[in-house]
């Protein structure tokens, strides 16, 4: 719900005179109690569909790309493959690969998540994150016409360039830095894009 759509309810219950009286001075206690409780330990609020939740991650993405409709056919290739990848995404936190984290300090600091609704997508199970994701880019190619020419656009060397490139679509980057990869593992090769331990916000 927007701000203006949440400030629409309100004033169609009051009257000029009680919004005047009653809605300034509420807002700025609420602000105010807001900014308190996160400063506070714990979290007084009812729980809520977190900002990762696919229909809500689905949203951002349709906002964020115009899907044009050409002879009754959807155009929107691009947002079709990013839908897939964050379908995939949600998979793998579902199981327990990937975690999602939002940072609350640094969302009142001004810093915006990515499309996925979180500032780090940290990595928990990398063999599995890199598997999921190879099969994936194999199901891409293999699917409908927009597709294929999609994750051409965004290849690079290997097929898990094209992920990384994606992954910056959704606005999440590889931290560089000396600790930012896992270890070595005999079935990854050393210079395997996908092999950090996280990816963080732009």
């Amino acid at each position: 719900m927007l701000d203006k759509d949440a400030l629409g309810l309100v004033a169609a219950e009051l009257t000029r005179e009680e919004a005047g009286r009653l809605l300034a001075p509420l807002c700025r206690a609420g602000a105010a109690s807001v900014r308190g409780a996160d400063a506070a330990a714990g979290d007084p609020w009812r729980e809520g569909v977190p900002l990762w939740n696919l229909a809500r991650t689905h949203e951002r993405l349709e906002r964020k790309y115009a899907v044009d409709a050409v002879d009754g056919e959807d155009a929107g290739g691009l947002e079709l493959v990013l839908q897939s990848l964050t379908r995939e995404l949600d998979f793998l936190r579902a199981a327990g690969v990937v975690e999602l984290v939002f940072d609350r300090a640094a969302a009142c600091a001004g810093k915006p998540a990515s499309v996925l609704g979180c500032h780090t997508l940290r990595v928990v199970n990398p063999l599995e994150f890199l598997m999921c994701l190879e099969r994936w880019t194999v199901g891409v190619m293999r699917s409908g016409r927009h597709a294929p020419a999609i994750l051409l656009a965004f290849a690079g060397p290997t097929a898990s360039h094209a992920v990384i490139n994606l992954l910056r679509e959704l606005g999440l980057k590889r931290p560089d830095g000396r600790y930012s990869r896992f270890g070595r593992d005999p079935a990854v090769a050393r210079s395997e894009p996908l092999w950090h331990k996280k990816y963080v916000a732009m």
